[in-house]
């Protein structure tokens, strides 16, 4: 999974956003519980300006762990 997530974040960086999604969203169908999973998805959403999904997923990653900073700051955006 790790490895995955890296990737996803690779794409996000080369600015595949669609792609990076597409595999995030992959990903959150096997782990909906899964704190960095969560945060990954709500990013790739959030870089594509789906505010109201992102935001969705940012709630529930902040339901599992409450004190990442790049979560509530999302949350609060």
């Amino acid at each position: 999974m790790k490895q995955r997530i890296e990737h996803i974040a690779r794409l996000l960086q080369e600015k595949n956003n669609s792609q990076a999604e597409q595999l995030a969203w992959e990903l959150y169908s096997q782990n909906k519980k899964n704190f960095l999973v969560l945060k990954t998805l709500g990013i790739a959403l959030l870089v594509q300006q789906k505010f109201a999904g992102a935001l969705n997923i940012f709630l529930d990653a902040h339901a599992i762990q409450k004190d990442d900073y790049d979560v509530v700051v999302n949350i609060a955006h």
